[in-house]
């Protein structure tokens, strides 16, 4: 790993043999030929055939985008260092591999321990009290308003987001929100 053209081709390989082998896997699990994928992305069938193809280089995150919907998945692009490559390499398994599809996702659900209805008008401002059962057991906090899905993030171990007029910051060190439609 001291070379960098070394580095660059293990990094290149990497993501076209994991993209492949990730689609393939993933599509073969749910039960579905590369027709039935390529409906549900809106692509050809040609298309992926190509991307499940190892040595194709040529994968724009708009396409994994458009996969990741058909699959009904989250996608992730981030930048890691080699250490953590090496390591997720060495230690990748198949379930690392085909991931379930929302409905089967351990996400937590309104009927969870990870879930709380909010009482009132909620606001990125409001303070959520989290009960004792439910702190520190997700990371994920599923909160319902007057029957609207707010997801909440980055709360292990909070008991509260910030109130308009909690001047301490006890909670989480970010949250993000997201309201369903």
């Amino acid at each position: 790993m001291r070379n960098k053209a070394y580095r660059d081709g293990a990094v290149a390989a990497h993501i076209s043999n994991t993209i492949a082998a990730q689609i393939a896997m993933m599509r073969e699990a749910r039960g579905w030929t590369q027709t039935v994928l390529a409906e549900k992305a809106g692509m050809k069938q040609s298309r992926i055939s190509a991307l499940e193809d190892p040595n194709f280089e040529n994968v724009e995150i708009a396409t994994l985008r458009r996969l990741a919907s058909a699959f009904d998945v989250a996608l992730t692009v981030r930048f890691i260092p080699f250490s953590g490559l090496a390591s997720w390499t060495t230690t990748l398994s198949e379930s690392d591999l085909v991931v379930p599809d929302f409905s089967q996702d351990a996400l937590p659900h309104p009927a969870t321990a990870g879930s709380i209805r909010a009482v009132g008008p909620l606001t990125i401002n409001s303070e959520i009290k989290v009960p004792p059962q439910v702190s520190g057991k997700t990371d994920v906090y599923t909160i319902y308003d007057n029957g609207k899905l707010v997801s909440i993030s980055g709360m292990t171990g909070a008991s509260s987001l910030p109130g308009p007029n909690d001047g301490q910051k006890s909670g989480p060190s970010f949250v993000s929100a997201a309201a369903e439609p």
